[in-house]
């Protein structure tokens, strides 16, 4: 049905042909889309016939007194003004009971900058690796000097070298030697 057909009809044809299309699981949407009229144009000439749209059965019913008997109305109720006590204000507000826990608390507070500028500190020292100087512990390096052969991988061999020319003042024996004292210690079972 076009919209000049569904307006030549009289008011209750439209109201039935609406509730049709309802309860064929149409939308009142889709129905004014059909018809190319708005829903409030719809809605507003059901109203002037004193009905209105029934969101639970979906159709357009008879508004009447008892339609309205079914809607409940909220009865509002004022607010008490509740006096608050001060002592039972504190009360409910007191967290920590332990004074050492408060002190603890207290003194933390007062100490912020210079916990904050020790975990900077702390911080920074994670990045910073320090290089300990060598020290070759002579009375670990006991008895008489062995010549013997050990085989090496090239590049750890070559490494080593350059190790011991920033060392010239040690004997490449007793960094060797020392070397291995300290891997012996760290890894012993």
């Amino acid at each position: 049905m076009n919209k000049q057909k569904f307006n030549n009809l009289d008011l209750m044809d439209q109201l039935e042909y609406v509730n049709k299309k309802l309860s064929d699981g149409e939308s009142l949407r889709e129905i004014s889309k059909c018809l190319n009229m708005s829903k409030t144009t719809i809605r507003n000439r059901f109203k002037k016939i004193d009905y209105v749209f029934n969101k639970d059965k979906k159709q357009y019913i008879k508004d009447s007194d008892e339609y309205k008997k079914n809607i409940n109305m909220l009865q509002v109720k004022p607010i008490e003004n509740k006096e608050i006590k001060e002592d039972e204000y504190i009360y409910n507000t007191n967290v920590l009971t332990n004074v050492e826990a408060k002190e603890k608390l207290i003194n933390i507070i007062d100490n912020y900058d210079n916990i904050e500028k020790m975990l900077k500190w702390f911080e920074n020292q994670k990045n910073i690796i320090e290089v300990e100087e060598i020290n070759i512990d002579t009375d670990k390096l006991v008895g008489n000097a062995k010549t013997t052969t050990v085989r090496l991988y090239d590049k750890v061999w070559e490494d080593f070298r350059k190790f011991m020319k920033g060392y010239p003042e040690y004997k490449s024996m007793d960094l060797v030697s020392m070397a291995l004292v300290e891997y012996m210690s760290k890894y012993k079972k």
